[in-house]
């Protein structure tokens, strides 16, 4: 995700704060904790792929970052998921939280951006990867997007998948004040 990163930092200034949700391993949040002086708030659900997130932050030396094992959502709460486990060639990248939402799960807090940053200032970028849940990670979002009008890096989808009818619109509805940008990659 080369094109992902060489997009965002561009945006990037010397005391931003960033917000990553769906950081998985760390593959961008350790270089944008290099690009700036403020935080880098790092958002991942997965209990094992967020223990790797936290190994990568303090092997890199980057006390700037914040881990977070949580799902972010436009409610506050709790969830219980159950542990993804991993064999062959499965893509860690790519677990959907609908699928791993059981009530034999492990406990795991759910946090709106709003709620959880308020008052925070100069969040210049926004990155949201969650495989097809961006609309509610956006929505619980809107307050921090309307104060701060960060560059907002999301994935969408323009076709119906198994958990979204297509997304892409209903993305664009909730920030019409945005211009948009697509990166193919």
């Amino acid at each position: 995700e080369n094109e992902v990163y060489d997009e965002c930092k561009k945006y990037i200034k010397p005391n931003s704060h960033i917000i990553e949700v769906g950081a998985h391993i760390g593959t961008h949040t350790v270089p944008f904790s290099k690009l700036t002086g403020g935080m880098v708030f790092a958002f991942e659900m997965q209990r094992l792929v967020s223990q790797i997130l936290n190994t990568n932050v303090v092997l890199n030396g980057c006390p700037n970052v914040m881990v977070y094992n949580e799902v972010v959502s436009d409610q506050d709460g709790q969830a219980k998921l159950a542990d993804a486990f991993f064999t062959g060639e499965a893509n860690t990248g790519n677990v959907k939280i609908q699928k791993v939402l059981h009530e034999n799960g492990f406990p795991i807090r759910v946090s709106s951006i709003d709620k959880k940053f308020q008052g925070l200032t100069n969040i210049d970028l926004i990155k949201v990867d969650v495989e097809s849940y961006e609309v509610p990670v956006l929505r619980g979002a809107l307050e921090t997007i309307f104060k701060n009008k960060p560059v907002i890096v999301t994935e969408y989808h323009t076709v119906k998948t198994e958990y979204t009818y297509g997304n892409q619109q209903e993305i664009k509805n909730l920030l019409p004040y945005y211009e948009w940008k697509e990166l193919v990659g």
